[in-house]
C-alpha cells in the first residue's frame, strides 16, 4: 500500500546523518581526480545496460531550487501542486547534483537519498520533504555501490507522484524518485559546498561535522527591528522600544501571557473537558502551570500587547544565529500587533477560531525568519547555545496529547501563512490575511477553504444545546478540527486522526457541571457523507459513561456525550431521546 509523506523521512535523515558522522571513513569514495572525468561522462550518458547513448538525449539537468517550487496544498490528503516544467519531465531522464544519505544500509547504496547539502550533523534542520530524492540505482555487472561523501551527479528516470504510481520511492513515501540511476563523484569546480557547521571539505576530524555555525556580527536590537521593518515591508507606527530583563521576569511574563489567553472562568472547565475527552489521567493542579510551561520553551523575549515593547533575555546575543532568528520573530509579531487587531494575543485560546488567529500569528513570524535566514544563509532550525536556556526552570510533565493540541497552531500555521502568500513573494501578503483572519483550524489544514465565501463554518448553531438540561452550560464552543487531530491521535496514528477527522464539515460542543451528577459533555459533528460519519464513529476512544446518536440522512450528524459519572450520562442520554 502506497504510505503518505510523513515526518518520519525526517528522522530517516537524521539517523542518516548520524550514521555517516561515525562510520565516514569506511565508507567514502575517493575519485581518481580528473582522469575519471571522460569516463563518467559516458557512464551518464550510457542507458543502464551499459548501451551507448546518444548526446543529444542527455538528461535534463534540475536543481533543488526547481523541487522546491512544488506547493502542498492541504495537510490532509497531502495534495502537491508541481510546476509545469517538473510535471513535463516526469518519466524522463533527469540530471542532479547534490549530496548522498544513505536510506537503510551503509553498506550497500543501491537504495540512497540525495539532498541538497551535505547531511553530517544531528543537530542541524533536516531538508523539506521537496528537497529529498530517493534514488535506486541501476544495477551493472560488478557494480559497488559505495557511499559517497563529496557532492554526487546523480542521472535517471524522475518519478513524480500519481494516484496510480508503483514507483519504490512513491511506496516507501516519498514525493521525488529516480529510477536507473547513475550516481558519481561530481568533480567540476562548481561543487555544491557542505552547509555552515560541518568542517572543511578539508577536514580530519571526524566529529568536526558538530562544530556550531561561526558567530554573526553583533548587531543592536534596533538595527534588527530595520532589517525586519525592510523584510516584512510594515514600518513600526511606534519606535520598538527594547529592554534586558533576567529569566525570573520573563517566567512572570509568560504565565501573565497564559492567564490572559485562559480566562479564570474557563480553567476548571478547561480541566473537566479534556479529562472527559482522555487527554490526560491525572489533572494537573493548575492548567496554567502547563501552559505557561509549554509557552516558555525556548523563549527569549515577551512583547506587550500593543506590540510596542519587547523585553529580551539578557543572555540573548545577537551574535547567536539561533539567538538572531528567534529575535527576528519576535520583532515580526511586535510589527503585526501595532498594526491588525487580529495580531494580537487572543483571549480564549482554548477556541478553535482563537487558535486559528495564534496560527497566524506563528505562521507570520515563521515565515519572517525563513526569509531572513535565507538571506543570510543561516540555518532555519540550529542549535541554541549552551547557557541560553540555562535559568529557565525545568518544565512541566505534560501529556503528549495536551503537549500534540497546544502546539498545532505553530505546527500548521506556518503551512498555512506559505500556501496563501507563495515561497518568494512578498509578504506584504500577509497583512491581508490579518485584516481578514481565518475563523476555524479547518482553514489551517485546508487552506483552499480560507476565504471560501459564507458559509464558511454555521453549520451547528451555537444555541444547539439550549433548553436540553435546566442547567446553563458552562461552556460551548467549538472544538475544531485542530481539536480532533490531536484527540483522535490516542489511538490513531497522526495521518489516520487526519483523515478522519479531515472529513468534518463543523462541530460545537457543551459541558455541564451538574451539581450532583458532576460534569456532562454533549458534541455535535457534521459530516459530508454516510461512510465519514461512520468512520468517526468508529475512531472515537473508548470511554465507561458514553452514549451515541446520529442521523442516516443529510445533513449527516453525529452526536456523542459523555459524562463523569453514570447518573450524569443518563440524564443527558434521556435530553438527547426522551422517548421512553
Amino acid at each position: 500500500m502506497k504510505r503518505p509523506y510523513k515526518l518520519a523521512l525526517f528522522a530517516a535523515i537524521i539517523l542518516a546523518s548520524f550514521l555517516v558522522g561515525l562510520s565516514i571513513d569506511r565508507f567514502v569514495v575517493t575519485p581518481d581526480g580528473v582522469a575519471l572525468r571522460s569516463e563518467l561522462e559516458s557512464r551518464h550518458l550510457r542507458a543502464p545496460d551499459g548501451s551507448g547513448g546518444d548526446p543529444a538525449e542527455a538528461p535534463e539537468p534540475i536543481d533543488f531550487d526547481l523541487l522546491d517550487e512544488a506547493r502542498p496544498l492541504d495537510l490532509i490528503d497531502m495534495s502537491l501542486e508541481f510546476p509545469e516544467r517538473l510535471r513535463a519531465l516526469d518519466g524522463r531522464r533527469v540530471r542532479i547534483v547534490g549530496f548522498m544519505a544513505p536510506y537503510d544500509s551503509l553498506n550497500d547504496l543501491r537504495r540512497c537519498m540525495i539532498v541538497p547539502s551535505y547531511v553530517g550533523c544531528s543537530f542541524c534542520s533536516p531538508p523539506n520533504l521537496t528537497q529529498v530524492f530517493y534514488v535506486r540505482q541501476a544495477e551493472r555487472a560488478g557494480a559497488r555501490f559505495h557511499f559517497i561523501e563529496a557532492p554526487s551527479d546523480v542521472s535517471g528516470i524522475l518519478r513524480l507522484p500519481r494516484p496510480e504510481s508503483t514507483s519504490e520511492g512513491h511506496q516507501e513515501g516519498f514525493i521525488y524518485a529516480i529510477e536507473d540511476a547513475v550516481v558519481t563523484p561530481y568533480l567540476e569546480s562548481d561543487a555544491p559546498a557542505r552547509a555552515p557547521g560541518h568542517g572543511g571539505s578539508d577536514s580530519t576530524d571526524p566529529a568536526a561535522h558538530l562544530n556550531r555555525p561561526a558567530s554573526l556580527e553583533e548587531i543592536g536590537l534596533e538595527a534588527l527591528a530595520a532589517e525586519v521593518s525592510v523584510l516584512r515591508e510594515l514600518s513600526p507606527l511606534v519606535p520598538l522600544r527594547f529592554e534586558r530583563i533576567p529569566v525570573a521576569r520573563l517566567v512572570e511574563r509568560v504565565r501573565e501571557e497564559a492567564e490572559l489567553a485562559y480566562p479564570a472562568a474557563d480553567r476548571e472547565s478547561l480541566l473537566a473537558l479534556f479529562g472527559l475527552l482522555g487527554f490526560f489521567k491525572e489533572p494537573p493542579s493548575d492548567w496554567i502551570d502547563w501552559m505557561a510551561s509549554l509557552g516558555l520553551y525556548q523563549r527569549i523575549a515577551w512583547i506587550d500587547e500593543e506590540g510596542e515593547r519587547i523585553e529580551v533575555l539578557d543572555v540573548a546575543s545577537t551574535a547567536d544565529p539561533f539567538t538572531r532568528l528567534e529575535l527576528v520573530k519576535e520583532i515580526a509579531d511586535a510589527l503585526a500587533r501595532q498594526h491588525f487587531a487580529a495580531a494580537r494575543p487572543p483571549t480564549g485560546l482554548h477556541a478553535d477560531a482563537g487558535r486559528a488567529l495564534e496560527a497566524l500569528r506563528q505562521g507570520n513570524k515563521q515565515l519572517v525568519a525563513y526569509r531572513y535566514a535565507r538571506h543570510q544563509n543561516l540555518a532555519r532550525a540550529g542549535r541554541p547555545p549552551d547557557d541560553l536556556f540555562a535559568g529557565h526552570p525545568l518544565p512541566e510533565t505534560v501529556p503528549g496529547a495536551v503537549d500534540l493540541w497546544h502546539w498545532l497552531p505553530w505546527e500548521t500555521g506556518p503551512f498555512f501563512v506559505e500556501t496563501r502568500t507563495g515561497a518568494a513573494q512578498s509578504l506584504g501578503r500577509v497583512d491581508e490575511m490579518f485584516r481578514n483572519p481565518p475563523v476555524s483550524t479547518r482553514e489551517l489544514f485546508r487552506p483552499s477553504l480560507y476565504g471560501a465565501g459564507p458559509p464558511r463554518l454555521g453549520l451547528v448553531a451555537e444555541d444547539f444545546a439550549e433548553g436540553l438540561l435546566p442547567e446553563d452550560p458552562v461552556l460551548v464552543e467549538r472544538f475544531g478540527l485542530g481539536g480532533f487531530v490531536p484527540w483522535l491521535s490516542g489511538e490513531l496514528s497522526i495521518d489516520e486522526a487526519k483523515i478522519v477527522a479531515g472529513q468534518i464539515l463543523d462541530d460545537r460542543y457543551a459541558l455541564w457541571a451538574l451539581p450532583s451528577e458532576g460534569h456532562v459533555l454533549l458534541h455535535e459533528t457534521r459530516w459530508p457523507d454516510r461512510a465519514a460519519a461512520r468512520r468517526f464513529l468508529e475512531s472515537v476512544p473508548s470511554h465507561p459513561h458514553q452514549v451515541f446518536s446520529q442521523t442516516d440522512e443529510a445533513p449527516f450528524t453525529v452526536w456523542f456525550a459523555r459524562a463523569e459519572t453514570e447518573a450524569g450520562l443518563a440524564r443527558i442520554a434521556k435530553a438527547l431521546d426522551p422517548e421512553p
